[in-house]
């Protein structure tokens, strides 16, 4: 009588199918993980600059003096670079992003290039700016910034 031995495990067959399901998995999956963390930096880079506008307004209130929330050279309209809250005639910045700015993939475009608020955090006009992909192929995100000083937190959009 002969024994049959059965042998465990896989065959070269059923390993080169999950291996070419798994292939088309990930290339389903990526085009929409590369969406996703472009969104993430998108709504990171506006929760800083929402942050920036924020501490330049309690700032103004709490120094009871004029702070200016100004984009890289303050003169123009694209924040992204030296960002930077300043208290006129103080020779350092009270808080800055740095040069790194928001990212080479970032671009913000703001309605001025700086927002000042009063010492009753008031900014006495209306600004937004507009966070988007540099490529332009992800979502845009706005912050606006009320004449009453309140700042807006970011929402999807951009400015008109």
């Amino acid at each position: 009588m002969r024994c049959r031995i059965t042998s465990r495990g896989f065959t070269q067959v059923e390993l080169m199918v999950v291996l070419c399901l798994l292939a088309i998995l990930v290339s389903i999956a990526t085009p929409s993980f590369t969406s996703s963390i472009r969104s993430n930096r998108i709504l990171s880079a506006a929760q800083e600059i929402h942050g920036l506008l924020l501490f330049g307004r309690a700032e103004a209130v709490a120094r009871k003096a004029w702070v200016v929330v100004e984009a890289g050279d303050g003169d123009s309209e694209k924040w992204v670079g030296n960002v930077q809250v300043v208290q006129p005639g103080q020779a350092l910045p009270l808080r800055k992003l740095g040069e790194p700015g928001l990212g080479e993939a970032i671009s913000a475009v703001g309605s001025t290039g700086s927002i000042t608020f009063g010492p009753t955090g008031t900014s006495g006009r209306l600004d937004c700016i507009s966070i988007c992909s540099s490529d332009q192929l992800g979502e845009c995100r706005k912050i606006d910034v009320q004449a009453s000083g309140r700042v807006v937190p970011p929402k999807p959009g951009s400015c008109s």
